[in-house]
């Protein structure tokens, strides 16, 4: 056999993250979990170190300090790039052109992935300057066209639900390249464990009413208010759960609420099976977050936590029918009441949108690349 052709079938990727924000990261971790499990091999690099580690800690913990203490600001930011050109963030990332460059002949990949808008750009940011012609392919982790994805010109957008393919399109994405395969998630949320069993696992009460209030790996949003009425408003029935992720802060003042039926949650590596155990999710409005609910098939209510990308990710799952939003914790716990009088109604919402996409999204993105590359280099065999 050709040893080119052999070459083919072991490809060594680059996936390119950012850590602005724990869901670019997860999705990276999932698609190299697919490809390592096909016999490929792997790398994740943080793209702003390209640029320096000053803007890696600026970029990282700026995102992090206006998404979680002033969300409205942040909105305010997004729609500002939703409306132009990305021509600040593009001078940015020309920075790290050379690093990226020197990096990249140190070693031999043969495509690469990028799961954030700033790591593509860089990359098309190098390629204007070379002859560089690795394949790249864009992994959106939102359900929306982020502001710049035009921008990275990649050569495989893959996107989160075939209903978004006109908004890729309409931003200027070549219709060709878009791949509606969803977003990649981890394999242990594309399979499900019963109720029953989830709950004996995790051992939660099997006679109860259980809704999982979840704020992200940050815990944003007004989760304490919320957990309090809802704690309220279920009583004896229920059981509220809240995942405080990463956020030491708010698990302890969970934890100081005084309702018998609130379990504080600190950061676990378990959420799958705690999505298992639920009857609802009250869940800020994360890509991640959200695909890991549609593909454990729960009911799915958003809290209006943080605008700009969130915005877009809950006006598409509640304009498709697939998942209902809230605007203030009182509404959120009137509407979560309301749900949990017919759950089933709600989960087959929500599985209607699972039966659009494929079983598994980080394994259909390594299959379509792998395809994309032997067609690519066949016929130079």
């Amino acid at each position: 056999m050709n040893i080119k052709f052999i070459k083919l079938l072991f490809l060594s990727l680059l996936i390119l993250s950012c850590n602005t924000g724990q869901g670019h990261n997860t999705a990276a971790l999932a698609i190299k979990e697919a490809f390592e499990k096909n016999g490929h091999s792997c790398e994740i690099q943080n793209t702003l170190l390209f640029l320096s580690k000053i803007h890696d800690t600026i970029i990282s913990d700026g995102h992090v300090f206006v998404y979680k203490r002033l969300p409205k600001l942040f909105g305010i930011g997004y729609r500002y790039e939703e409306n132009h050109e990305p021509k600040f963030i593009q001078s940015q990332l020309r920075l790290g052109v050379k690093k990226f460059e020197k990096f990249l002949k140190g070693n031999n990949f043969d495509v690469i992935i990028c799961t954030h808008v700033f790591s593509s750009i860089l990359v098309n940011e190098y390629k204007k300057k070379t002859d560089f012609d690795c394949p790249c392919a864009f992994v959106s982790t939102d359900y929306t066209c982020h502001p710049g994805a035009f921008e990275s010109n990649a050569d495989l957008y893959f996107t989160p639900h075939p209903a978004l393919t006109d908004e890729f399109v309409s931003a200027g994405v070549d219709g060709a390249k878009i791949y509606p395969l969803g977003i990649p998630i981890s394999q242990k949320f594309l399979s499900g464990t019963s109720k029953e069993e989830a709950r004996k696992a995790l051992n939660l009460p099997t006679d109860k009413k259980i809704v999982l209030v979840g704020g992200g790996s940050m815990g944003c949003g007004p989760i304490v208010k919320l957990s309090d009425l809802l704690s309220q408003e279920l009583c004896d029935d229920g059981l509220v759960i809240v995942a405080c992720g990463n956020n030491e802060q708010l698990l302890e003042r969970i934890s100081k609420l005084s309702h018998a039926n609130l379990l504080p949650l600190p950061y676990t590596k378990r959420m799958n099976l705690y999505l298992d155990a639920a009857d609802l999710y009250l869940s800020k409005a994360g890509g991640l977050s959200t695909t890991e609910a549609v593909f454990k098939e729960i009911p799915l209510l958003y809290i209006a936590a943080v605008p700009g990308c969130e915005s877009r990710n809950i006006d598409f799952m509640t304009s498709q029918g697939y998942a209902d939003s809230a605007d203030t914790p009182e509404d959120a716990v009137a509407l979560a009441a309301s749900i949990l009088k017919d759950p089933q109604k709600a989960r087959e919402r929500i599985s209607g949108c699972r039966a659009q996409l494929p079983d598994d999204p980080a394994q259909a993105i390594c299959q379509e690349i792998t395809d994309y590359i032997l067609k690519k280099e066949t016929v130079n065999i």
